[in-house]
């Protein structure tokens, strides 16, 4: 899935670590749902009661993919893969899923990344299962990434990217959690290339003259359903998980 990721999530994962399991994900989620579920229900709908920032829109993942929208930004490289596709997909247009994201958001954008106030929220129905532990280890296995940007005229900037299991997490009955913190940060330069290239992608710079940019990610599972919220609002995106495991259970998931 990318851009849903390509800044938060993607379609195949790249293996996993010998980290030991989080207390947190030592308990287990209900056993997979029979048949296709109404993702769309299981989500604050958009409108003036949503967490998010600003308008937010709607999709099936067939509509996203039909009109670009899980395509990466074109010239953004990340090292290693798993640092952003740390979850197993396949092809993402095959899948039941439902996806929100807001006008801030990267989700269609080639460029000028900004990010303030962005919101992607995504329900995907894995037909084979959730191993939400493998996801973790593969997610925390990008402790020292990097991301690389190419320019117009083919020159590149690098910067770090890591991806940190929040300790304190979530505590949702019946229902899996895990979150991170993923941070994505360029150091301040004064070369009028490289500030040309961060200019590009991320519409301005920081105060410092860098770039930074901090993403809290939530995924949490039930059955065979797996929720993930990317958004830099940590409050918010606790809302909507929260609620995804409200509604669930409404709709006798739980």
């Amino acid at each position: 899935m990318v851009a849903v990721v390509a800044l938060a999530v993607a379609a195949s994962a790249c293996g996993s670590s010998d980290s030991d399991p989080s207390p947190s994900q030592t308990s287990s989620a209900p056993a997979p749902t029979q048949g296709p579920v109404d993702l769309s229900k299981l989500i604050i709908p958009a409108g003036p009661g949503h967490p998010a920032k600003g308008k937010v829109f709607e999709a099936t993942f067939q509509e996203a993919a039909a009109s670009g929208l899980l395509a990466p930004p074109e010239g953004m490289t990340f090292a290693p893969d798993a640092c952003v596709n740390f979850i197993e997909l396949g092809d993402p247009a095959t899948l039941n899923g439902w996806m929100q994201y807001n006008e801030a958001s990267p989700v269609g954008k080639q460029h000028n990344l900004a990010h303030k106030d962005f919101y992607v929220g995504t329900i995907f129905q894995l037909p084979q299962g959730v191993d939400l532990e493998k996801i973790r280890l593969t997610a925390l296995s990008c402790d020292a990434g990097s991301v690389t940007l190419q320019g117009d005229d083919n020159t590149t900037v690098t910067g770090t990217l890591t991806n940190t299991e929040v300790e304190d997490a979530i505590d949702l009955p019946g229902a899996a959690a895990f979150e991170m913190t993923q941070r994505l940060q360029f150091e301040p330069t004064t070369d009028p290339d490289t500030n040309a290239i961060l200019t590009q992608y991320y519409g301005e710079l920081d105060s410092d003259g860098g770039v930074l940019r901090i993403k809290q990610i939530i995924l949490v599972n039930v059955g065979d359903i797996l929720l993930l919220v990317n958004m830099q609002d940590m409050t918010a995106a606790r809302q909507l998980a929260t609620d995804f495991r409200q509604r669930a259970e409404q709709h006798g998931l739980l």
